[in-house]
């Protein structure tokens, strides 16, 4: 299972560095998938978690928001862009506190 979900980064990684355009990089990410919102909230979410917020993030949140605005409201598509607490929100650990220091 490591090594499926490995080689998925990779390819993810490797399509945010070979497309040009937000809509190119969302049809090489989902790879023949629908463009459902559930598919592209897997897709934009499994990237948070893999690369984290950064440069690739926003990349992929601007190929997948064009696709979820016209059915969620700016409060939705805040709470898929950023799930994560962030520093001084509440429920925010930092990695001392996740390492029990």
């Amino acid at each position: 299972m490591d090594n499926n979900v490995g080689q998925e980064i990779m390819r993810l990684h490797k399509a945010n560095q070979n497309n040009a355009t937000p809509e190119a990089l969302l049809d090489e990410a989902l790879g023949g998938r629908d463009k459902s919102p559930e598919s592209i909230r897997k897709l934009y979410s499994f990237v948070l978690r893999s690369f984290g917020y950064g440069s690739t993030a926003d990349k992929y949140w601007q190929a997948c928001r064009p696709h979820l605005e016209d059915l969620l409201d700016e409060k939705q598509l805040e709470a898929i862009r950023h799930p994560f607490p962030e520093f001084g929100e509440k429920g925010f650990r930092s990695v001392l506190e996740e390492f029990g220091t």
